[in-house]
């Protein structure tokens, strides 16, 4: 269930066709089909690890369950593997779906993808590649296992790609808070005759927020993952400058990852402070029209 909260932010790409076609709001057809696809796939995922289990006569070890039957085993990879890969290919289908939208009346008339898609399309990537890498690690180290293969390497790997989930924890609260400044701005633009102007969003400084939030994300992502490899590679023998230089490395990395803490957050209070803030006259497209409006009062 890791993956259901991501997908549910995605599934919001509705902002995106209320933005394209006002009347009717509908995605396409085969968008709403990997919907629909990857809500039923991960639904298979859930109850294939709860069923499975009950009809098998294994034990637990370390929080995980070990099957006693290979064949139940062996069916429990496959088809929670098939399951994963439709859900990821359903999620690229939604994604592809954003870009390719055009208003009825022509491609000349489509609004450009505002910024809050972009960032939680982006964290939405970084959100999957990262559990991608998960899941194919946990495949091989159990792939590894059953052939009775050392599995010392794939367990560091799985150390590392861990690292990066846990880091990755923040993206579907970030995407959904993103969403809800849109939301907000969307409300507040609607003209009398209950349209959204193409140019509608969230102020300026408030978009700001949004991508600086979206790239600490990203530079926590990668710092962890470097910070998890050389912990995971030092030799607690090695003395003298070599043993120095990699702790004077680690703490630049760890100041680097602390200050894209705090930026992922300073980001996410501007967007916070934005939503609070807002007023039609501080929104686009009416902020790009304010001096015009003041100077018959001067």
């Amino acid at each position: 269930m890791n993956l259901a909260p991501m997908l549910a932010v995605l599934f919001v790409v509705r902002l995106r066709s209320l933005q394209v076609d006002p009347k009717t709001g509908s995605a396409q057809p085969w968008a709403e089909r990997s919907m629909l696809t990857a809500t039923i796939a991960v639904a298979i995922q859930v109850i294939t690890a709860i069923a499975l289990p009950c009809i098998d006569k294994g034990r637990v070890e370390n929080g995980e369950y070990i099957f006693a039957t290979k064949a139940l085993k062996v069916a429990e990879v496959a088809i929670r593997q098939v399951a994963l890969l439709c859900v990821f290919f359903c999620t690229l289908a939604v994604m592809l779906a954003v870009f390719t939208m055009h208003s009825p009346r022509g491609y000349k008339h489509t609004p450009k993808v505002s910024t809050t898609m972009h960032c939680v399309i982006t964290l939405t990537n970084l959100y999957f590649l990262v559990y991608l890498a998960v899941y194919v690690t946990k495949a091989v180290h159990e792939f590894m296992e059953q052939a009775k293969a050392k599995t010392d390497r794939v367990k560091q790997l799985l150390t590392v790609v861990d690292a990066g989930r846990k880091t990755m924890m923040h993206a579907p609260m970030l995407a959904i808070l993103f969403i809800a400044a849109r939301m907000r701005a969307l409300q507040l633009t609607i003209t009398t005759t209950f349209e959204v102007p193409p140019k509608a969003g969230p102020q300026k400084w408030v978009q700001v927020g949004m991508i600086l939030a979206t790239w600490a994300l990203i530079i926590q992502t990668a710092t962890t993952y470097i910070t998890t490899i050389m912990s995971a590679t030092s030799d607690t023998n090695k003395e003298g400058k070599e043993k120095k230089s990699k702790a004077m490395v680690g703490k630049v990395f760890d100041l680097i990852l602390y200050t894209a803490l705090f930026a992922m957050y300073g980001g996410a209070i501007l967007v916070i402070v934005g939503i609070f803030s807002m007023t039609p006259e501080s929104l686009q497209p009416y902020s790009d029209y304010g001096s015009l409006i003041q100077l018959p009062m001067l």
